[in-house]
């Protein structure tokens, strides 16, 4: 890719449309030039209900990022939101009588493609297939390439979209004037963004709470493992606020936003806090413990239901790595501190690293699926807009690193 070469990365959630616009210096270096966030409309937990009103909205944030810059955009990759995605664990085998029985770039490639050979729903595409183990006649084999034997055998884990909604995704990005390039699963992407190898190989959960969703993911010896999500995130926190001070959701938003904590024994019992909006200087202030306490107990309760869902789907499952937090809502103070109290495992806030540019974007949990989907291209060492013919769908590297699937 030349180095004047952009692309950009949208992600739509329920709250917010962010369009992370990027530069590729070499294989490994990412430069986020630019970035346009508009409020989110026509989205309602995680899932498109007004693809007209959604389409403005992501036509405005691309239309703020496109803004800054000097250079012409035309490839973009979408994030693909939890709430679209599930995922089932595939097999696949190859004889190794051709290459003399080495193990050769070509055989991985043909196992993993058989390892998609599974009944995937009617309505569903495959977003991402993820090698998790590679066999040599039988024996667990973790760097294959270069090996001798006579088969070769991987279990993948497929993430999988409902059609219909990548279909909408995609005509919505397309209005907006970008060629859609890829598709990137949420948490393939965040995890990409924040997470370290080391933390995917001992095993990590990592916890994204957006406004109104909050997606689960957990890695394990290196690969994704689980995918989930909840329709409750930080709007369901602001509601509890409005209800309980009987405040309109505005007023209620900008208290959380300015004087929320989830460490309500840190905050003076004796504060205040004034109503932040003119119109209502004449209500009463609100006890800062007790606004902080409000947005503790919910916050505590969709993390116990993020943990329980993890543990349900296999109660062996182990996380040396502690828990990592990520969007909007996990830019709460205290949140760190709850997560481990809660969890009773170490517990961080993660933000997107492996990348060069703007501070307020690497500094920000609430980018970081964005700005994954921008890494997590580059790792794959796929050109975003480097051909424009055949079956783009099936153009997938599979080393290591994910396979970034391609759009007609």
């Amino acid at each position: 890719m030349a180095s004047s070469k952009l692309f950009a990365a949208i992600d739509i959630g329920s709250s917010k449309v962010c369009c992370a616009i990027a530069r590729r210096h070499s294989h490994s270096a990412v430069e986020v030039v630019s970035l346009g966030v508009s409020a989110s409309r026509g989205v309602q937990k995680g899932t498109i209900v007004d693809a007209a009103e959604a389409a403005v909205s992501v036509g405005e944030a691309v239309g703020e990022a496109k803004s800054h810059l000097e250079y012409h955009v035309e490839d973009a990759l979408v994030v693909v939101n939890s709430t679209y995605l599930s995922s089932v664990y595939g097999q696949g085998e190859v004889g190794l009588e051709s290459g003399g029985g080495r193990v050769s770039d070509r055989h991985v490639a043909q196992a993993v493609s058989a390892s998609e050979n599974i009944q995937v729903p009617e309505h569903a595409r495959v977003v991402h297939t993820i090698p998790c183990t590679f066999l040599i006649d039988g024996a667990e084999c973790f760097e294959p390439f270069g090996e001798r034997g006579q088969k070769l055998a991987v279990e993948s884990h497929v993430v999988i979209a409902h059609s219909q909604e990548i279909k909408k995704l995609v005509d919505i990005v397309r209005q907006a004037g970008l060629n859609v390039e890829g598709l990137v699963a949420q948490p393939v992407a965040t995890g990409d963004a924040v997470l370290t190898e080391g933390e995917k190989q001992a095993g990590v959960l990592l916890i994204d709470i957006g406004a109104g969703t909050t997606s689960i993911a957990a890695f394990v010896n290196g690969s994704l493992w689980y995918l989930s999500s909840l329709p409750v995130g930080g709007s369901q926190v602001t509601g509890d606020i409005a209800l309980e001070f009987e405040i309109p959701f505005p007023v209620a938003e900008a208290l959380k936003l300015g004087y929320g904590n989830c460490t309500p024994d840190s905050v003076d019992p004796a504060q205040q806090v004034n109503m932040p909006y003119r119109e209502l200087a004449d209500r009463k202030p609100v006890q800062r413990q007790k606004l902080c306490e409000i947005i503790t107990a919910r916050m505590e309760e969709i993390l116990h239901l993020a943990y329980t869902q993890v543990r349900q789907a296999n109660p062996e499952m182990t996380a040396p790595s502690g828990v990592v937090l990520i969007g909007g809502t996990a830019n709460l103070p205290g949140l760190k501190a709850l997560a481990h109290r809660v969890l009773g495992v170490p517990s961080r806030v993660g933000r997107p690293a492996h990348l060069k540019g703007q501070p307020d974007v690497m500094d920000n949990p609430a980018y970081a699926a964005s700005v994954g989907a921008l890494i997590h291209s580059t790792a794959d060492g796929y050109e975003i807009g480097r051909s424009r013919g055949g079956n783009r769908n099936n153009r997938k590297d599979y080393s290591f690193k994910l396979a970034l699937p391609r759009l007609r």
